[in-house]
């Protein structure tokens, strides 16, 4: 048996890619499996490189359109993001009533103001902008 490695595993040139892909459930295109075979000449007597293949002519191998459907781990990221922002906003609130922090001229609203300590908190790269939007798209602000 042949030893596969990390880098045949991630090369989209090599038919170990193709089985990771078909695992993980990721599309493949027809561009991908002509790769593979321009590089291993030996990969179309492969039963799934086959199966891809048939499908490919069938012009049943297709990419889905859109935006890709978030991940599990990106779901309940994004779902400690949500929380970590009402936390922080009742935090700004509080301070608020209490006095220690008064809303200075130039100030964004308090979600933002929440959103923008959540963002480096956990590293996020995206704007207090494109956070809510995302969060309201879920259905999750």
């Amino acid at each position: 048996m042949e030893f596969i490695g990390p880098f045949q595993l991630f090369s989209p040139i090599h038919p170990a890619w193709l089985y990771r892909q078909h695992d993980k459930k990721r599309d493949v295109t027809s561009a991908d499996l002509d790769s593979i075979e321009a590089a291993f000449p030996s990969a179309a007597s492969d039963p799934l490189f086959a199966e891809y293949r048939a499908r490919a002519e069938a012009s049943t191998l297709r990419r889905r359109p859109g935006r890709k459907p978030l991940t599990i781990p990106e779901f309940l990221r994004l779902w400690a993001v949500r929380f970590a922002i009402e936390d922080e906003m009742s935090e700004i609130w509080a301070k608020r009533r209490s006095g220690e922090a008064r809303r200075m001229r130039g100030d964004r609203e308090p979600y933002y103001q929440a959103v923008e300590i959540v963002i480096e908190r956990f590293k996020l790269y995206c704007t207090p902008e494109a956070l809510v939007n995302r969060l309201s798209r879920l259905g999750m602000s």
